[in-house]
């Protein structure tokens, strides 16, 4: 399959349903992505195409977070024991718009969660310590910016439009 120039899609939230979210806690969701994931890269180290390209290692990070953000639109109410609200499809779509706009090396650092009130939380940050929180709603986004040497910088529910989102792909672009 490798030798194709294909990937494989990988299941790595085996055994995390809908219904078993409470009772594995969403950092175990989390937890059996990356290691499923990590495991798998490892396996698949000796199929990489030739010559170095890691566009299937790309390619593998962008479907993961498809099918994580599959599985958080299909969280219903209360998904966390206290009483959450379910990840509302709006903010999945505003977050895969978002996520479209990246590059690979800017959406391999990415990590995606569900909060407390449906939106989506990224959290990006660098092995120089730059970090990056967003939150994403259905119609606003609420974001930081932590750079070593500079002062935050806050966006307090900016609107959810296309100048706005330039302005997240540009200070994501800044971390990197």
């Amino acid at each position: 399959m490798a030798s194709e120039g294909k990937f494989r899609l990988v299941n790595t939230f085996e055994g995390c349903t809908p219904s078993s979210y409470k009772k594995k806690g969403y950092g175990a969701i989390v937890l059996a992505g990356v290691v499923a994931l990590s495991n798998h890269i490892g396996e698949e180290e000796n199929m990489s195409p030739a010559g170095g390209d890691y566009q299937y290692y790309f390619d593998e990070i962008h479907v993961n977070q498809q099918i994580l953000l599959n599985y958080l639109a299909r969280l219903g109410a209360n998904w966390d024991g206290y009483g959450a609200e379910p990840v509302h499809l709006q903010a999945i779509q505003n977050t895969t718009s978002l996520l479209h706009k990246l590059s690979d090396l800017q959406r391999m650092s990415i990590e995606i969660m569900p909060t407390h009130h449906g939106a989506i939380l990224l959290k990006s940050q660098t092995f120089s310590g730059n970090l990056l929180k967003c939150e994403i709603g259905d119609k606003q986004m609420s974001y930081f910016i932590r750079r070593k040497g500079y002062e935050t910088r806050y966006f307090s529910f900016v609107d959810w439009n296309e100048e706005n989102c330039k302005s997240l792909v540009q200070a994501i672009n800044d971390l990197v």
